[in-house]
């Protein structure tokens, strides 16, 4: 039981350290696409057409990957079927049980 507590412990602190690695990362993305939507409108106001474009470029990518970010720090769920779980933990104590009987009633 208490390897399961650890095991149960360490997942948790993994996963702690993921979101909060992403949760900065996707701080920075922010920050990286206000600055190039900035300087983008510059560029349009300097009439620089061909720089805004490259920046256009660059913000499409950067908005590319944060959202491939955020899908992968989206919660995940699973259902776990816990029926077939007791059937077979029932079934290990029955056959526990009759090697027990079996072994007493032998000796």
């Amino acid at each position: 039981m208490l390897l399961v507590g650890t095991l149960a412990i360490d997942v948790a602190k993994r996963c702690y350290l993921r979101v909060v690695f992403c949760d900065v990362k996707l701080a920075g993305m922010r920050v990286k696409l206000v600055e190039l939507k900035d300087e983008m409108d510059d560029c349009v106001q300097r009439q620089d057409f061909q720089r805004a474009a490259e920046l256009k470029l660059n913000i499409t990518e950067l908005e590319v990957s944060r959202q491939s970010l955020l899908s992968e720090t989206e919660p995940k769920t699973t259902e776990v079927r816990t029926e077939k779980v007791s059937v077979i933990v029932t079934g290990v104590v029955s056959l526990v049980a009759a090697v027990v009987i079996l072994m007493l009633v032998q000796s």
